[in-house]
C-alpha cells in the first residue's frame, strides 16, 4: 500500500493510500518512510514536545502560586492563602491602611484557618512575603522556559522538570 508526501513551506503534507500518485507527491510505504520525511517529522514532534513542556511548567507554576506561602508578618510563621482572590484581599486590606483580620494558619501536620488581627505594618510584610515568593516562583519558571526553548534533544527536554 503506498502513501504520498509533499514537503511544502508549511511543513509536511501526508496523504493517505490511494491507486493515483497525486501531482507533486512522492510515494512511500507505511514503515519505510523516507528520512527526510522522518527527520521533518522528529522535528515536529519535538517541537510539539517543547511546547507541552512550557504548559507543564506554566501549570506547575500557577499551582505553586496558588497553593499557599508562609510569612512570619505576625511574628512567628504562618501560612497564607494564595488563591486569586485571596491575593486581592490582601491588596485590599494594604492599601485600606487600617489594621484588619486576615485568616492564616500555623504550619503543621493540618491546617487550622483562623482570622487573626494583623497591624498595617503586618499586613504589609505579608502582602511583601507573598510578592517575593511569587516572583521566585515566576524567576523559576523563565528560566525552565528559557531553557525549553534551548534544548536541542529530547534527553535535554526530559532533564528539565519543576
Amino acid at each position: 500500500m503506498k502513501f504520498f508526501y509533499k514537503i511544502d513551506t508549511g511543513g509536511v503534507v501526508r496523504l493517505g493510500s490511494g491507486m493515483v500518485e497525486p501531482k507533486g507527491f512522492s510515494p512511500y510505504t507505511k514503515g519505510k518512510e523516507p528520512k527526510v520525511l522522518l527527520d521533518i517529522l522528529n522535528k515536529q514532534k519535538f517541537e510539539m514536545g517543547k511546547s507541552e513542556k512550557i504548559k507543564e511548567i506554566n501549570a506547575a507554576c500557577a499551582a505553586a502560586i496558588t497553593g499557599g506561602f508562609d510569612s512570619l508578618g505576625l511574628g512567628t510563621q504562618r501560612r497564607y492563602k494564595s488563591e486569586q482572590i485571596d491575593q486581592l484581599n490582601l491588596i485590599g486590606l494594604v492599601t485600606g491602611g487600617v489594621s484588619d483580620y486576615l485568616k492564616c494558619a500555623t504550619p503543621g501536620a493540618t491546617l487550622v484557618w483562623t482570622y487573626e488581627m494583623h497591624t498595617t505594618a503586618q499586613l504589609k510584610k505579608v502582602l511583601n512575603d507573598g510578592k517575593k515568593y511569587k516572583q521566585g516562583l515566576l524567576r523559576k519558571a523563565g528560566t525552565l522556559k528559557s531553557a525549553v526553548s534551548q534544548a536541542t534533544t529530547q534527553a535535554d527536554l526530559d532533564v528539565i522538570v519543576w
